[in-house]
């Protein structure tokens, strides 16, 4: 993957996470909706994962 390709794929899961988050805060359902809990979770790591490729290409 290209730079260019992984900012677009950060920038993709941060609309993701905050999609979920603005539902969560709408709706109030973590507790009920454990798959969304862990959706944005699974996101999460992988946006880190990647910001740390992203900084070792750099180096």
């Amino acid at each position: 993957m290209t730079k260019a390709q992984i900012k677009a794929e950060i920038a993709t899961i941060r609309r993701c996470e905050k999609a979920i988050y603005d539902y969560q805060q709408r709706h109030n359902e973590w507790d009920e909706r454990v798959g969304l809990y862990q959706a944005y979770n699974i996101l999460r790591r992988k946006r880190k994962r990647l910001g740390k490729k992203l900084k070792n290409e750099s180096h």
